[in-house]
């Protein structure tokens, strides 16, 4: 009894004690909270969710006046969300409010949204958000001097289903002087989905110098327009995470040809991934080394539809990527129907991989399977981060698998100890 007194003179102390904290305390307290955190501190009592929805309105005025727009109320939990992802579209698009967020803001987007995305089906929308000028913007930026990147008028490759083909396209760089400050330019997290000329795309790029993690997909009706002149983007060297879906709206040509492109733009990304629509020619891969040195993570895979081809690399083509990317961490490639498995002796030699799928399997068109190697093994050294490892079809007896597998627990501790604990760490799939 006298503990439940102590207890319940404890709790009632530590009301007091909130009820009397000052306002700019509260809002110091809330800054500490997670999204989830004020929403359950919100639904406390009423006098909380006063409280909580009083100080959003403060810290984040652009997305409630975003949500106003559209409803007359407001609840905490939409503009929690808003805060985290906002999708603008043409039914959403606010020319009012993002000229205030301009004007009034200095740009300062993160008052609207942390990620922003937009489904621009209606380039002008997209052309009056991207070209709007910041005002006021801090001096720091004034004349400053930002490289650009040229980019080539015409295909810089010749292409072949047979894989042969050669990129010698450069990155060319110029610096150029930019007087106004586009309120793109403050965005740090970025969604494109258009259905607009690729020429579109890279002229909304042109304004967002500061971006780092970038999504971009494509609708049914891009056009496989050819831009005639020379075309400038700002070198993205904060972008660290780029995601490319062209699916089956670009074609084989056109997709490898807007990759080439865009990874100009892109010296320091850590992060790619990309979906072709049947397939990868290996040239791109090794174009991808030489634009992107830096990438720990890459992830590249093909429309598993009628007619894929897959990607066009083979056991040395492999080992010669991978050479090339010293940092990488995470490797996942699908559909590799000119893997042998001789890749796998020197496997030990890339340390620092945590995470390997290269998937060997049929692709469509008639691109059947390469000869494996009589005897498929794994050496090179250890491989001391392995945790995954995937490789595809291969026709392994019993005692061909157990071999493998007794390699493995030796020269990678980590995936040894996890296989017999997830039976998804590590594949070896039946050729059948």
């Amino acid at each position: 009894m006298e503990m439940a007194k102590k207890t319940k003179i404890a709790n009632d102390h530590s009301e007091i004690i909130l009820d009397r904290l000052a306002s700019d305390e509260l809002n110091y307290m809330f800054k500490f909270l997670t999204f989830g955190g004020l929403i359950n501190y919100s639904m406390t009592c009423q006098r909380n969710y006063s409280i909580i929805r009083d100080w959003i309105s403060i810290m984040y005025p652009m997305a409630v006046e975003y949500v106003q727009n559209q409803h007359e109320y407001w609840s905490i939990a939409t503009i929690l969300r808003i805060c985290k992802n906002v999708v603008i579209d043409a039914s959403t698009f606010n020319f009012a409010l993002f000229t205030k967020i301009a004007e009034q803001y200095r740009g300062n987007l993160k008052l609207l949204s942390e990620e922003l995305e937009f489904n621009f089906f209606n380039f002008v929308n997209a052309k009056v958000y991207f070209e709007m000028e910041v005002k006021n913007f801090d001096s720091i930026y004034e004349k400053r001097k930002i490289p650009f990147v040229v980019l080539q008028p015409t295909v810089g490759f010749n292409f072949s289903n047979e894989g042969e083909s050669t990129i010698e396209e450069k990155r060319i760089v110029k610096e150029k002087e930019i007087i106004t400050i586009p309120l793109g330019f403050f965005m740090k997290n970025l969604k494109l989905y258009f259905e607009h000329l690729l020429s579109d795309m890279y002229y909304v790029l042109r304004f967002c110098h500061l971006v780092e993690n970038l999504e971009i997909s494509f609708g049914d009706s891009v056009s496989d327009e050819k831009y005639e002149d020379f075309y400038e983007c700002p070198l993205l060297t904060s972008l660290k995470n780029l995601r490319i879906v062209s699916g089956c709206i670009l074609d084989d040509v056109q997709s490898q040809k807007f990759v080439i492109d865009i990874l100009k733009l892109t010296p320091n990304l850590l992060d790619l991934e990309i979906f072709f629509h049947n397939y990868c020619d290996v040239n791109i891969l090794m174009y991808i080394t030489r634009m992107c040195p830096n990438l720990e993570k890459i992830s590249i895979d093909v429309d598993h539809g009628y007619g894929y081809i897959g990607v066009s690399i083979n056991d040395e083509g492999l080992y010669g990527f991978l050479k090339a990317l010293p940092k990488l961490k995470h490797l996942n490639l699908g559909v590799c129907h000119q893997i042998s498995g001789d890749f796998y002796s020197r496997i030990g030699e890339f340390t620092q991989i945590e995470y390997f799928r290269v998937e060997r399997r049929n692709g469509g068109y008639g691109q059947v399977l390469v000869d494996e190697v009589d005897n498929v093994k794994f050496g090179g050294g250890m491989l001391p981060n392995l945790y995954y490892l995937e490789i595809g079809n291969f026709s392994f007896s019993t005692e061909k698998r157990q071999s493998l597998l007794e390699s493995l627990r030796l020269m990678a501790p980590k995936l040894a100890r996890s296989n017999f604990q997830n039976q998804y760490s590590f594949t070896l799939q039946d050729y059948c």
